[in-house]
C-alpha cells in the first residue's frame, strides 16, 4: 500500500487551522498580542506557519516526483527553523525577565503609586517571558516533529 504523505500533512494542517480558529474565537491571539510586549511570539508564529506550509509544498512535490534532491536541503532548512524559533523564544524570555527586573530600579517603597507601577511593569515583563517561551516551545515541537516524521517516511 502506497503512503500518501500529503494527505497526512493535510489532516495535520486542518487540525491546526481548527485549533487556530478556536484560539481566535477565545481571544487567545489577542491576549498573546497584548501580553507580549516584545512581539517575538508573533514572529515565532509567523515562522512556524511559513515553514509548516513549506513542508506541505515539499511533501506535495515529493509525493508526485519521489525526488530526494530538493528534499534534503528543505529538510535541513526546516530543522534549522525549528531551532531558530526555540532560540527566539529564549531571547524573548530574557527580554521579559530584563523588563521585570528593570522595573525594580529607582522604586520608592514609601510611595504606593510607585509600587503599583512596579507591579504593572513586572507583570508585563513576566507575561512577555512566559508567552515567548510557550510560543517558542510549541512551534519548535510542531515543526521538529513534522519534519522528523516526513524525513523518517522518505528514508524508509
Amino acid at each position: 500500500m502506497k503512503k500518501d504523505n500529503f494527505s497526512i500533512w493535510l489532516l495535520a494542517a486542518t487540525v491546526m487551522l481548527m485549533t487556530a480558529y478556536f484560539m481566535f474565537e477565545a481571544s487567545i491571539f489577542t491576549e498573546l498580542w497584548d501580553g507580549d510586549r516584545s512581539k517575538i511570539s508573533m514572529l515565532i508564529l509567523a515562522i512556524g506557519v511559513f515553514f509548516f506550509a513549506k513542508l506541505g509544498r515539499m511533501i506535495y512535490i515529493y509525493d508526485k516526483n519521489k525526488s530526494h534532491l530538493i528534499v534534503k536541503y528543505d529538510l535541513d532548512a526546516g530543522f534549522e527553523a525549528s531551532q531558530t524559533v526555540m532560540t527566539l523564544g529564549m531571547i524573548g524570555t530574557i527580554i521579559g525577565f530584563s523588563m521585570m527586573l528593570g522595573s525594580f530600579n529607582g522604586v520608592d517603597i514609601s510611595d504606593i503609586n510607585s509600587i503599583k507601577q512596579l507591579f504593572s511593569i513586572a507583570t508585563d515583563g513576566m507575561a512577555t517571558a512566559l508567552y515567548t517561551t510557550l510560543s517558542g516551545l510549541s512551534v519548535h515541537l510542531i515543526l521538529r516533529t513534522s519534519y522528523w516524521l516526513f524525513e523518517r517516511n522518505i528514508t524508509q
